[in-house]
């Protein structure tokens, strides 16, 4: 079991891991060390960011998509042009058409 960094909830799963005979480790923030790479029994217990980081290495296949997933396709499998924006950027492309009542916003 792999995981990003030391805390409380970190400490309760590395127990139960523990108690189910798993080695248990903290990654360095470089990157999987190469004795972890490609285990057949590897796990990982973190966020998004560990999961993007160390699920490729590991060979393990992640629950939920990291961010960034989408707008990383080929425009071939989307059929558009796909990017991630803050919420602070108008929810409308330059060009695109004006909504009813004015409003830039999809709920306005």
């Amino acid at each position: 079991m792999a995981l990003g960094h030391p805390s409380g909830t970190a400490s309760l799963w590395s127990e139960a891991a523990r108690r189910r005979g798993m080695e248990v480790t903290v990654l360095p923030a470089g990157g999987v060390p190469g004795r972890y790479r490609e285990r057949e029994d590897g796990h990982s217990y973190g966020g998004p960011r560990l999961a993007a980081r160390c699920a490729g290495p590991l060979g393990a296949a992640l629950l939920e998509p990291y961010d960034g997933w989408l707008d990383a396709l080929p425009p071939a499998f989307t059929g558009r042009d796909v990017r991630r924006v803050p919420l602070s950027e108008p929810a409308v492309a330059p060009g695109a058409p004006a909504r009813p009542g004015g409003g830039t916003h999809p709920l306005a």
